[in-house]
């Protein structure tokens, strides 16, 4: 196996063809590696396929992360399965959507986008120094660590590495987008985000200070004008966690699809799908 890089990691995103937050370019180089035989295959920490391959003959004996639709085509390419367990579940919207906030639905987020713009002096950049951006993800985690769960703590504690890694990347990926929000001339929030595929984005990172209300709402609008060209975007995962759950819904998804692991044992027949 060979490491995923930032040189390496978009060509492997194109040859993937795979509609997924596991695929963007921050993901796959902290945490994945990769081989290449007559297809790519990603692995995540070494012991499971991200996702599984279309030749059968790569799937025996295997731990794959699956959608349920992948599971049908498992079975059907003559290859055993031994054990399914769910796993959480990925979240999909629609661009547009956060473009006008349409109907009964995104009501909450129009109003609180109007509160934002009528009650702060604010700034919106793409660009922003890298030590002062840690600065501010440091005085989000010691501001937000008191309110975790004691059970939520790891995740927690990856997503803030993960976010202070990202921005030493930033440079690295050129694909790689950022805003911040400024409100009297300090960092109020940021959003990293980046395209994977002609029609679908990946909202990736977003930290903000809770206590300017709309500012979380404000981002995602202003992500959606940089994307507008792109049909179709995921924000990731709800890490079976309820409250991260309920935060995706009240975003107004138009898809989910649920993660499965699946354990593979002999292949029975063998068949190469396209």
């Amino acid at each position: 196996m060979q490491k995923i890089t930032p040189k390496n990691v978009l060509g492997i995103i194109e040859k993937a063809q795979r509609r997924s937050f596991l695929l963007n370019p921050f993901f796959l180089i902290m945490n994945c590696e990769y081989e290449e035989a007559d297809e790519i295959l990603v692995y995540l920490e070494k012991d499971f396929l991200l996702f599984p391959p279309k030749n059968s003959r790569h799937l025996a004996h295997r731990k794959v992360w699956c959608y349920a639709e992948d599971i049908e085509r498992i079975k059907k390419s003559g290859v055993e399965i031994k054990n399914i367990t769910p796993d959480s579940t990925d979240y999909f919207y629609l661009t547009k959507n956060y473009l006008t906030f349409p109907g009964h639905n995104f009501q909450k987020m129009r109003k609180e986008i109007r509160f934002f713009e009528r009650n702060y002096d604010f700034e919106i950049l793409e660009n922003y120094p890298a030590e002062k951006t840690k600065e501010f993800i440091h005085q989000w985690y010691a501001r937000n660590l008191v309110k975790k769960n004691p059970k939520n703590r790891e995740m927690f504690e990856n997503e803030f590495h993960a976010t202070l890694k990202a921005v030493d990347l930033l440079s690295e990926i050129i694909t790689a987008k950022t805003l911040y929000i400024l409100i009297d001339g300090a960092l109020a929030g940021l959003a990293l985000y980046a395209p994977l595929y002609e029609d679908f984005w990946a909202a990736i990172y977003q930290k903000v200070n809770s206590k300017y209300r709309g500012i979380g709402q404000m981002l995602y609008r202003e992500k959606a004008k940089k994307m507008r060209e792109y049909k179709f975007f995921t924000n990731g995962d709800d890490a079976m966690d309820s409250v991260l759950a309920k935060h995706k819904e009240e975003l107004c998804p138009i898809r989910k699809e649920r993660y499965f692991l699946v354990e593979t044992g002999e292949v029975r027949s063998v068949k190469n799908e396209s």
